[in-house]
């Protein structure tokens, strides 16, 4: 609590009173739980109607001017019970200038009609009290007829009541125990003003009791729970009410000062509060799925409560109340009210009165009658479900569901009649409910969807493919049967009609894909339809692989048929391979071996003869090697000419696929521009061989290479006749043939040579042999021998 001296200017209460006339109506408010002493003290001050709350300083709000104006010439302030009507349940009551007795009633002001023969009022539980300063009566006022004299005072300086939740009022002021001295008790009375007991007043500040100036009447008077609220001139005091007595403190917590009016009259809630209960009901609606389902309430009680339930409205339903009360259970197929009752043992044993509605969120859902379907699958069909007596009370709406899930077409389609696509017996469930926060309700129905099927069932068919060599054809038999009527064919080969007719047959040129046949029936019903494929795949390609793509002389090489064909067996019949090896032998057989007698060029055919008897044939070149290779260097003991590039070897014969020279070399020629020795292994499939030449530098009229390379380079393109001193020779005739006696070239001119060609066509590499006749010193001289051309 506070203890300071506060100053309190005029002009600071006149803003208060303008910020405060814009409030909505303020009633007394009475609920504050016992011990927390944040009630406001209401007093009379300027024809306007005050609120204090004690716990606070002074400011802006505090106190603030309460929107209710009180009845013109008001002298006199109390709250209690409202006597007259049930709402609100803590009202005002004033007295005015002429005796009469005015009550709030929650608009407005209304006057009882009744004297109340005093002022400053207080009310206890159970009526009005009044108190007439000169003649020192007491009235106590029940709400039927004028206040009723109940007793004469003569002690000094009572000038308001307070009273409690039981019935008894209190009084404070002089007490004439102690007469002449100036000591203040508080004196507790019955509901008969009989005295109960009376509490003395501790004070611990002389000013308290300040007479100098004889102003020490005590005015205003209130009890908040266990604090005690007088005023005097010096400003409004705050005291701690125990069991045996009053104690004040040394200061006023608010001090007047000469600054603040003071109140005409005081007024506080009867001791334990008569008001609004902040207790209740935990909701005030719920929804009920129907019996069985329960819904349950909760009391929000406070402790001093105790709760009772009933059914107030609405139809036949059952509650089912927990031992303590706090809860309640509501079964009803309907809407009904529920009603929570408080008995309020601390705020004057007062009932509040707290009620809630159940609404039952019924529904009748159908899911349709049973139904056969008769016709041709797919059935398509609308569910006719349907959702009746339903509540859209407090915005309820329903959920529907239907298992199997139904074909929605269309957003805007109706949940409850869907289409539905089915091809058998299908049993659906129609499920409705509603969400959770609104009841989570669920009611079932079902409906079975029975189907018969005029479409044949075993719609089938064969085929047999008769096998040419240009094209198949294939024969379809029908095997399809109907109980219905009669049938109809139609028969596609992929995609293109081409038979009307029950059984059917067509022609394929395509040998190398297979194909879709379709067979559409009709009963005088129903259409149906079958597809097969037909495989005409048997393509003949003649096809056969070389064990060793160059072979040699001599030499048995396996050749294997790899010929395409698919269907190499339709009739039973193996297909036919036949071999000829262009050396006027034959073979026969899949697979077969076969050598040459010489080193030559070849043509292999293979002829395949499949079961139909189609043929197809294939011929390949083969290049058979001769048996060994064979390399001549020259005779072992070589003189080369000087000043003249001598190339190696001089001639050579046989296939030869790669060369090893002495030095590492592998090239076809080796040029010697050095004596020495030279080496060279060559090889081919068949083997190998070696040679060896000693090579020495000397003097030569005449000369010839071993081999010449007429390939464009410029470098030993042309085979011709050597002379250091050509001018020496005479009657010259050089001449080049083939290995079969063919004259290649010849020439008279010692300078000219030969560039490889016969009437301009390039010979092939090989062997070739050289004649040159000449004249030399009177002596006519012939020499022969071979060159090898290379490329």
């Amino acid at each position: 609590m506070f203890r300071h001296t506060y100053t309190y200017p005029i002009i600071l209460i006149l803003l208060f009173l303008a910020a405060s006339l814009t409030s909505h109506a303020q009633l007394p408010s009475c609920n504050n739980p016992k011990g927390a002493r944040n009630g406001y003290i209401y007093y009379l001050q300027n024809a306007l109607i005050w609120q204090l709350d004690p716990t606070k300083p002074p400011s802006a709000s505090n106190p603030s001017v309460n929107t209710i104006r009180p009845p013109a010439l008001a002298n006199g302030i109390a709250i209690g019970i409202n006597m007259f009507q049930g709402q609100p349940r803590a009202t005002f009551y004033c007295s005015d200038g002429w005796g009469n007795y005015w009550y709030y009633n929650g608009t407005g002001w209304v006057n009882t009609g009744h004297k109340s023969f005093g002022a400053s009022p207080g009310c206890s539980d159970q009526a009005i009290f009044n108190v007439n300063d000169s003649t020192g009566r007491i009235t106590k006022y029940t709400g039927s007829g004028d206040a009723q004299i109940t007793a004469t005072y003569w002690e000094r300086g009572i000038h308001d009541f307070a009273g409690d939740c039981a019935g008894n009022i209190y009084s404070y002021g002089k007490d004439p125990e102690f007469f002449p001295r100036e000591e203040d008790s508080l004196f507790i009375y019955d509901n008969n003003v009989n005295l109960i007991k009376k509490l003395p007043v501790i004070a611990h500040d002389t000013l308290f009791w300040d007479t100098t100036d004889g102003y020490d009447e005590r005015y205003g008077f209130a009890i908040v729970e266990d604090k005690i609220y007088v005023d005097n001139k010096y400003g409004i005091w705050e005291g701690d009410l125990y069991a045996d007595s009053v104690v004040f403190p040394s200061l006023p917590i608010y001090s007047f000062n000469g600054n603040w009016p003071r109140p005409i009259d005081w007024a506080s809630c009867p001791i334990g509060g008569v008001g609004n209960l902040s207790a209740g009901i935990n909701k005030t609606w719920d929804i009920s799925c129907g019996m069985p389902d329960s819904v349950l309430f909760l009391a929000e009680r406070c402790p001093t409560c105790v709760p009772s339930w009933s059914i107030v409205g609405g139809s036949p339903s059952t509650l089912t109340v927990n031992t303590a009360g706090d809860s309640a259970y509501v079964n009803t197929d309907d809407s009904v009210r529920i009603r929570l009752t408080f008995i309020d043992t601390y705020h004057c044993n007062k009932p509040y009165v707290f009620d809630a509605d159940v609404i039952a969120a019924n529904a009748t859902v159908s899911a349709g009658a049973d139904r056969h379907l008769i016709g041709c699958s797919p059935f398509v069909d609308t569910l006719d479900g349907s959702l009746t007596n339903t509540r859209r009370f407090r915005g309820i709406f329903y959920i529907i569901d239907w298992n199997p899930k139904p074909l929605y077409r269309f957003a805007t389609v109706n949940r409850l009649q869907p289409e539905i696509t089915i091809n058998e017996d299908t049993f659906f469930v129609l499920t409705v409910f509603t969400p959770q926060h609104m009841g989570g309700c669920y009611w079932h129905d079902t409906v079975n969807v029975t189907v018969e099927d005029y479409r044949e069932d075993n719609i089938d068919f064969d085929y047999s493919i008769r096998y040419g060599c240009w094209q198949d054809t294939v024969l379809f038999t029908n095997k399809t049967t109907t109980a219905y009527g009669p049938l109809t064919s139609r028969w596609f080969a992929d995609t293109v009609l081409f038979s009307n007719t029950y059984d059917a047959n067509t022609t394929y040129e395509n040998q190398d894909s297979a194909h879709k046949v379709l067979l559409v029936t009709n009963n005088g019903y129903c259409n149906d339809s079958l597809i097969k494929e037909v495989d005409t795949r048997h393509p003949l390609k003649a096809e056969f692989n070389v064990a060793k793509e160059v072979p040699c002389v001599e030499q048995l090489v396996e050749y294997s048929a790899d010929s395409s064909v698919i269907f190499q067996y339709p009739y039973g019949d193996q297909p036919e391979y036949k071999w000829s090896f262009h050396d006027y032998r034959f073979g026969e057989g899949k697979t077969i071996a076969h050598a040459f007698p010489e080193a030559d060029e070849y043509f292999v055919k293979l002829i395949v003869k499949d079961g139909i008897g189609c043929m197809d044939s294939i011929e390949k070149k083969i290049n058979v090697f001769g048996l060994m290779p064979i390399i001549n260097l020259g005779p072992s003991d070589t003189v080369a000419c000087e000043d003249h590039v001598l190339y190696l070897p001089f001639g050579n014969q046989g296939r030869i696929e790669s060369y090893l020279w002495q030095d590492g070399s592998t090239d076809s020629v080796f040029h010697v521009v050095e004596p020495g020795t030279y080496a060279v292994s060559v090889s081919n499939g068949c083997g190998s061989i070696e040679d060896t030449i000693n090579v020495s530098i000397g003097a030569c009229k005449l000369w010839m290479p071993s081999a010449f390379s007429p390939n464009g380079d410029g470098n030993n393109d042309k085979f011709s006749v050597r002379s250091k001193n050509p001018e020496t020779l005479g009657d010259l005739y050089f001449a080049i043939f083939n290995r079969k006696g063919n004259l290649m070239f010849e020439t008279n001119a010692a300078n000219d040579g030969w560039d490889g060609t016969y009437n301009g066509t390039p010979q092939p590499i090989g062997t070739y042999f050289y004649m040159i006749q000449y004249t030399l010193n009177g002596t006519r001289q012939l020499d022969k021998g071979d060159v090898t051309l290379v490329r």
